[in-house]
């Protein structure tokens, strides 16, 4: 039984010898690239290259038109506010009347029948033109959603860029790798 044991132990330590000098000769000698892998591994770092510069360029334009976005949603705002100056602007008037009216009744320099007919006279009257405050409101709102789906598509574009960017890194890595790796011939080939 302890021969067994002994016997079992013996294998045990010849298989974990074997694996771990498996293990160091795979890390020591690495099995040179082939010429194809190289050429793979190249047109892959040139494919991603050249994705980096579309998504680069498309990053820059994105981030331009946030830019411009930004400046049409601040326009829009400041024609919103001076429509909304301009609206209660041209109410004042009719505001100031009506008070006038109501701190004369109070004061009894006006009859009850006397405010009436001033306030009909106020509704009655020719409607103000209507101000534009909608409209600009209105293209206000748009430019705001402008502005946000620019800002999340720039924000997209940038990310895109940014993984390429990790993505070429690598490409040029395992590219330079298998370059130090290969048949010096290759490598010769490849720089030529």
């Amino acid at each position: 039984m302890l021969l067994a044991i002994g016997y079992l132990h013996a294998v045990a330590l010849l298989a974990s010898i074997a694996v771990v000098a498996r293990r160091a000769r795979d890390r020591a000698a690495p099995e040179p690239p082939a010429a194809d892998e190289i050429e793979e591994l190249a047109a892959h770092a040139e494919a991603v290259a050249a994705a980096l510069s579309a998504a680069a360029t498309a990053a820059e334009e994105a981030r331009q038109r946030e830019a411009d976005a930004l400046s049409a949603r601040e326009a829009a705002e400041d024609r919103y506010r001076q429509a909304e100056r301009e609206a209660q602007a041209a109410a004042e008037p009719r505001r100031l009347v009506q008070r006038a009216a109501v701190n004369a009744y109070r004061r009894g320099q006006l009859s009850v029948t006397e405010l009436n007919r001033i306030w009909q006279h106020l509704d009655a009257g020719p409607p103000e033109p209507a101000p534009p405050v909608h409209q600009a409101r209105s293209q206000y709102e748009l430019a705001v959603a402008e502005a946000e789906h620019v800002r999340r598509e720039t924000h997209v574009t940038t990310v895109a860029a940014d993984v390429l960017a990790e993505e070429a890194e690598i490409a040029e890595s395992h590219l330079s790798a298998a370059l130090r790796t290969a048949d010096p011939g290759l490598a010769l080939l490849r720089a030529g």
